[in-house]
């Protein structure tokens, strides 16, 4: 963006045993313009990462972890 934002939130559910976050969410406000994120470490199989863009929109379905169809070797 060029800028710092404007405002910030950001909520973050913890894991009561380990105390790591589990669930954090976020909100970049720069004022025309905003940005959003959520990260769950205890989400999957369910991944995914949306890019949206002026250009236009890129989905990348299970970016951190193989399909658990697929064979590794």
């Amino acid at each position: 963006m060029g800028r710092e934002p404007a405002q910030v939130v950001s909520p973050v559910q913890r894991d009561p045993e380990f105390g790591t976050d589990v669930l954090s969410s976020g909100i970049l406000n720069f004022g025309s313009t905003c940005s959003t994120f959520t990260v769950g470490t205890q989400s999957y199989p369910s991944q995914r990462v949306d890019l949206i863009g002026t250009a236009g929109e890129i989905t990348i379905h299970l970016p951190f972890n193989a399909w658990t169809d697929v064979l590794l070797r």
